[in-house]
């Protein structure tokens, strides 16, 4: 039950930090209005754009705002949580770079995960090693 709660407690902190992780890297401050005078940066007819992709510039906010964490489940294989967003712009950003799209793919999430990675990895390991540490006592 202590390794349970372990694993639940580091996994709920790094849902935590990969929410707002999600939220800065949808939180760019590039107005339409600018993208537009830059010639739509990402636009997959002419994709010219030094700008990084995993980012998405915030201009209506909903994108932003949608961010929610999913509540922790324990399976067989282990526990897990995360974090979804249901705004309409989330799916247009995972839709990009289809066929179906008019933009350069959005590797967002991909981002995310690359970047909250060593972190959730380093805490459920400590997790662990304390769950480990105490029963051995």
């Amino acid at each position: 039950m202590r390794l349970k709660a372990a694993v639940a407690a580091a996994e709920t902190q790094s849902a935590t930090d990969l929410k707002n992780l999600a939220t800065k890297q949808t939180s760019g401050t590039i107005t339409t209005k600018q993208l537009r005078r830059m010639r739509h940066p990402f636009a997959r007819r002419d994709p010219q754009t030094p700008l990084n992709p995993a980012v998405v510039n915030k201009q209506s906010g909903q994108l932003r705002a949608g961010w929610r964490i999913l509540p922790i489940k324990a399976s067989r294989t282990g526990t897990r949580t995360g974090v979804t967003n249901a705004s309409v712009h989330a799916k247009l950003v995972k839709r990009a770079g289809s066929g179906k799209s008019k933009s350069v793919a959005r590797p967002l999430v991909a981002a995310i995960f690359r970047k909250i990675r060593p972190e959730r990895t380093a805490r459920l390991r400590a997790a662990l090693r304390k769950v480990i540490k105490e029963t051995n006592l």
